[in-house]
């Protein structure tokens, strides 16, 4: 099954059905009982241990996570190349970045915030695995607009969370039984804005909280005008919240291309359009 999904001209990482990992893991729930949970992704670059997710899934049997938006980011690094992973998950985007950090011999950090323990159990592990220490600072912690001890609902059967503000998001189209609680520290960007100094990218995908994560970040905002790239799910009212707030700091969105490259954001081309990049203006 796995080699039908690498081999099929449907299933590639440009093709629009590429667009449906969720009917891709009915598929395989129906005829696998679990894949392995270490595997290969990027190439067959970078081990990659993931499980329960339809990341994991799509990782498994495609062999790229998310391919559009990587690339995009990979053809923004350069020496000293500064990334805050706001929603790192099991650390694609974290592991991607530094890897290319590491392979070119440039300096750089991936500053990567995940606060569901059972994710962060498996970032730390992955950056580890792949001797990526030296480029990754890791925080069990969520990101908001303030600070202190939240609650946390998590999807069991996914290994997905949200902060409060998003509870609705969450429970929509999810099984109750299946969300747990966790008790989790929150901080906010604009705590770093000592410890890091010309911010080149910033992505969140947290679940409908960007927008509290983005006022939590203003001061770094502000004074590096970095790259966001931020997950806006239509109809969710907290991608309003996000247009409203590039908006307000002056960046213009943008969407992107099956092949990585930018374009606007309501044509065709947009590959996911959902996946939001903010430029700021010049």
């Amino acid at each position: 099954m796995r080699w039908f999904y690498h081999q099929s001209l449907l299933l590639r990482h440009d093709s629009k059905f590429y667009l449906k990992p969720f009917l891709l893991k009915q598929f395989h729930d129906l005829l696998v009982v679990e894949h392995p949970q270490d595997f290969k992704i990027y190439g067959g670059k970078i081990n990659f241990r993931s499980s329960g997710s339809l990341m994991s899934v799509q990782g498994y049997y495609v062999g790229e996570i998310e391919y559009h938006l990587v690339q995009y980011i990979v053809s923004q690094i350069k020496p000293g190349f500064v990334m805050l992973d706001v929603g790192a998950h099991h650390g694609v985007y974290t592991l991607i970045v530094a890897y290319e950090l590491k392979s070119r011999g440039w300096s750089g950090v991936i500053h990567s915030f995940e606060p569901n323990p059972l994710n962060f159990s498996l970032l730390e592990y992955n950056v580890k695995q792949n001797q990526l220490t030296d480029y990754v600072i890791l925080h069990n912690e969520a990101v908001s607009n303030t600070e202190g001890r939240q609650k946390l609902l998590a999807d069991s059967s996914e290994n997905s969370g949200c902060q409060l503000e998003s509870v609705e998001v969450l429970e929509q189209g999810n099984n109750p039984d299946l969300i747990k609680e966790y008790e989790i520290q929150v901080c906010k960007l604009d705590d770093l804005i000592d410890q890091v100094q010309n911010v080149n990218i910033i992505k969140m995908d947290i679940q409908g909280a960007e927008p509290l994560a983005l006022q939590g970040g203003e001061t770094i905002i502000k004074r590096d005008s970095p790259i966001l790239v931020v997950e806006a799910v239509e109809n969710w009212l907290s991608t309003d919240k996000t247009k409203e707030f590039l908006a307000e700091h002056k960046y213009e969105i943008y969407g992107v291309s099956s092949k990585g490259k930018l374009c606007q954001i309501n044509i065709p081309d947009v590959f996911v359009s959902w996946d939001w990049v903010g430029l700021p203006l010049e």
